[in-house]
């Protein structure tokens, strides 16, 4: 995969990832923390070295931004979750915030491309 170009450079790099445990309760500021993603991050315990920021479910409908060293699995990882997340909003009632998670997942699969 081909990230030249791809990756918003003007974000900068980021010390981590956002540390919290989000649920579907967290409704925009989720969202607002949503633009993390694929971001360039350094490592916790090496900060030398970077990587990318990822979002995950962890369970339970919790979800939270990771550490990634490999682009293609945080985005892959990234993508699934995002689909979970949509539908979650969904099952809620939040037709708005789903819609919302489906822009920036089809803004994030262009990567693929």
């Amino acid at each position: 995969m081909d990230l030249f170009g791809k990756i918003d450079l003007k974000k900068g790099i980021i010390d981590n990832p956002p540390r919290s445990i989000y649920t579907i309760a967290d409704g925009q500021t989720l969202l607002d923390n949503l633009s993390w993603i694929m971001t360039l991050s350094k490592n916790k315990k090496e900060r030398k070295l970077l990587g990318f920021v990822g979002f995950e479910e962890s369970g339970d409908g919790n979800f939270r931004f990771t550490f990634n060293h490999d682009g293609f699995d945080a985005l892959d990882s990234s993508l699934y979750t995002l689909l979970q997340l949509g539908d979650r909003f969904e099952d809620a009632g939040e037709e708005k915030l789903a819609k919302q998670v489906g822009k920036i997942y089809g803004k994030l699969l262009k990567m693929v491309e």
